[in-house]
């Protein structure tokens, strides 16, 4: 698999998972955020809301390839969480 269809997929997971009927599982996934370390945490949120690698790296003084990095392994981490929660 490669890390742009896992991203978009876990993109639209975490999308679904707000959309949850239970109000205590959207909790779970907002909690799903405090297991990223705050750079992670930050990055995500930026890419979440749709902003570039280039515009992340140059904001926080990163690479575009250590933002890729850092969003693909929140997402594993998030993803992670949100299963052993359940």
């Amino acid at each position: 698999m490669n890390s742009k269809s896992f991203v978009t997929r876990a993109r639209v997971f975490v999308t679904e998972e707000m959309k949850h009927p239970d109000p205590a599982y959207r909790i779970k996934v907002v909690e799903s955020l405090l297991v990223l370390n705050p750079q992670q945490r930050k990055v995500f949120l930026q890419r979440f809301a749709n902003r570039s690698f280039g515009r992340i790296a140059e904001r926080f003084g990163l690479s575009r390839e250590r933002v890729k990095q850092h969003e693909y392994k929140s997402i594993k981490k998030m993803k992670a969480y949100l299963c052993q929660t359940n």
